[in-house]
């Protein structure tokens, strides 16, 4: 079973549309819960995922997979990235969930709004977007487009930045994901800053050069740092860049969660010919 999203944690511990005691969300636990019960596995996209779900469903943590996601690898390709020397051009795309942390990175651009070679650009809309018109109206840094993007043009947008922008929101789930945005953003090979998450903490581990550059989450002065740090060091942002594309190639690209699939798949008719 494909559980990459579940309903039951988006709707009533993440957006918090439902209480939990309510009925609904009573139901929706049980239905949900049902539903993993019946699969044999059911693929999450974190080991995190893995282990709240099996926490949070009352399951046995062998129940779950973390695997990564299948990726537009047509669309996102490897674009080996150049500074321009002129404006430092930072990019957020998402769907203004809590998650993401928009007001983070709002005041983030407005902590930035002297810097005349630092633009904002944001694509997307969601819950969020009142929030976000209301307090980009006196920021001449910061440009929204709140029309869908095709993968396509995204790909174009991604490959036209200097720095992209990951997820900084306070809510446990931003914890322990890793949000689609990372895989676009590094299968084409940009600079990213996210938040210093469980999940990026547990990715990344020691490494001395790590491939994103993370910063405290619902922290906006720290992130405004980090993206002054790099509008003044290209040869950082080309660092990042590098990184993050290896780092997908091996840790999130198609080809590795295939050979975890096809690991899992083989374990499974093995067994199944066993019995």
């Amino acid at each position: 079973m494909d559980g990459f999203i579940s309903l039951y944690d988006t709707v009533v511990n993440d957006r918090k549309l439902w209480s939990p005691n309510s009925l609904l969300s009573r139901l929706l636990y049980k239905l949900e819960r049902h539903a993993f019960i019946k699969a044999d596995i059911v693929l999450v996209d974190t080991s995190q995922n893995a282990n709240f779900y099996s926490k949070l469903f009352n399951l046995s943590p062998a129940h779950f997979l973390a695997l990564p996601l299948a990726t537009n690898e047509v669309d996102y390709v490897p674009t080996p990235y150049s500074p321009s020397g002129e404006c430092c051009r930072v990019l957020f795309i998402g769907t203004l969930v809590p998650l993401h942390g928009i007001r983070t990175i709002i005041e983030a651009a407005r902590r930035l709004a002297s810097r005349q070679d630092i633009q904002f650009q944001i694509i997307g809309d969601g819950a969020d977007a009142p929030l976000l018109q209301a307090e980009i109206a006196d920021l001449v840094n910061v440009t929204w487009q709140q029309r869908w993007y095709s993968a396509e043009e995204l790909s174009r947008e991604i490959k036209a930045s200097d720095i992209c922008l990951g997820i900084f929101g306070d809510t446990d789930k931003t914890q322990r994901v890793c949000p689609y945005k990372i895989y676009s953003y590094s299968s084409i090979g940009r600079a990213i800053i996210t938040g210093n998450t469980d999940w990026l903490q547990s990715a990344v581990g020691s490494a001395l050069c790590p491939p994103f550059l993370g910063v405290p989450v619902n922290n906006p002065s720290a992130l405004a740092d980090a993206i002054a740090f790099l509008a003044d060091s290209p040869q950082e942002r080309i660092r990042l860049a590098e990184s993050a594309r290896s780092f997908y190639a091996k840790h999130l690209s198609n080809a590795a969660s295939m050979q975890l699939l096809e690991r899992l798949l083989f374990a499974e008719s093995n067994e199944a010919r066993r019995e």
